[in-house]
């Protein structure tokens, strides 16, 4: 499966999904100052699954 990691998910939490064979993008490599809106377009054009800790994600 493919994730896109929001900011606040813990580094090792990415790492043993990327250890698990998941590819795993994170907010953090690619600019850690993206809105809710630009992450959720991102996951659509990378077909991924958003992954977050915010409760109050958009």
């Amino acid at each position: 499966m493919k994730f896109l990691a929001d900011v606040n998910v813990p580094k090792p939490f990415i790492l043993r999904l990327r250890d698990d064979g998941h590819e795993v993008l994170s907010v953090l490599d690619i600019n850690r100052r993206l809105h809710d809106p630009t992450i959720i377009r991102v996951a659509l054009d990378e077909q991924a699954i958003v992954l977050t800790l915010d409760r109050d994600y958009w």
